[in-house]
């Protein structure tokens, strides 16, 4: 995801827990801070209340929380976090995250598509199946 952002030309930074890992990006020419997102001063010190976008890549237990504290020195910020279970999604979205995508869906999502896929498929057609399916599994109450 950073390389494709970055080809784009926005501005990245990445918080990491793992050391090596911010050692690595900075090698490469990547702005990264090692630090926890749920410590106080880490999201100040990442620009956050200047920036346009916040992307959670890593699933975390207090995804939630982050995005509390986010929303609240960003009003405006387009949140986007990932998350493994469905049951996680609604906690996520109340805390005001713009869009939350969790695995467990989109793996459900891509092999139904590939099992009733064709050889050659209408994209229309699949992408409106794509869309229904999607407004089906995530806006299902969790139970």
């Amino acid at each position: 995801m950073h390389r494709l952002l970055a080809e784009r030309g926005a501005e990245i930074t990445v918080v990491e827990l793992n050391l090596d890992t911010v050692r690595r990006l900075k090698t490469g020419g990547c702005r990264a801070l090692y630090g926890d997102v749920l410590r106080p001063g880490t999201l100040e010190e990442t620009g956050i209340t200047v920036s346009g976008s916040l992307i959670l890549t890593a699933d975390v237990e207090d995804a939630a929380e982050i995005v509390r504290k986010a929303r609240v020195l960003n009003k405006d910020l387009r949140i986007l976090a990932r998350c493994a279970h469905l049951r996680d999604v609604a906690a996520i979205r109340q805390a005001k995250a713009t869009v939350v995508a969790t695995g467990e869906v989109e793996v459900a999502v891509a092999l139904a598509e590939a099992v009733s896929g064709d050889e050659k498929p209408d994209r229309l057609a699949l992408a409106a199946q794509r869309d229904a399916m999607l407004r089906h599994l995530y806006d299902k109450p969790a139970g």
